[in-house]
């Protein structure tokens, strides 16, 4: 048997002799990517204290996105007044890099003209859908400034 199957391998060799040769053109097979998702969004909203004698006001949003490992977060801010917007301005989404998994905080503020009560939160548009609950506010203000 085992002299059987020394035959087999010499004439195996035989038939297909190792040359050292190098296949050119071959290409590594790639690693799979492995990508982090959000797990986490709160957002907490913040007026003025003591309230501003006049109008307008300014409403600070702070949330703070977490992911489980690297991730490219894309995301937009939802207000009660109908707009969405990127950090500070109203505009498209917002896109953030995370290294590895973490947590970033993001700001969002808008100016109110007169006292009023709303409401805002974060959507996470990608890697995966998710949003915060949205936190509430109420802001008061005096009557507007004169006008000089």
């Amino acid at each position: 048997m085992r002299k059987a199957l020394l035959i087999f391998c010499a004439a195996l060799a035989l038939a297909f002799p190792f040359t050292g040769q190098t296949i050119h053109n071959a290409r590594p097979i790639p690693k799979p990517v492995i990508t982090g998702k959000v797990v986490g969004v709160t957002v907490v909203a913040r007026v003025p204290i003591p309230p501003p004698a006049n109008c307008p006001f300014t409403l600070s949003a702070q949330a703070t996105i977490v992911v489980d490992g690297p991730a490219t977060v894309t995301y937009h801010w939802v207000r009660s007044d109908g707009t969405t917007s990127q950090d500070g301005t109203a505009g498209p989404d917002t896109t953030l890099t995370f290294d590895k998994a973490s947590g970033i905080m993001v700001s969002n503020s808008w100016a109110l003209p007169y006292p009023t009560h709303g409401w805002v939160y974060v959507e996470i548009v990608a890697p995966n859908s998710m949003q915060s609950r949205p936190a509430s506010f109420v802001g008061k203000c005096g009557p507007p400034a004169p006008a000089d």
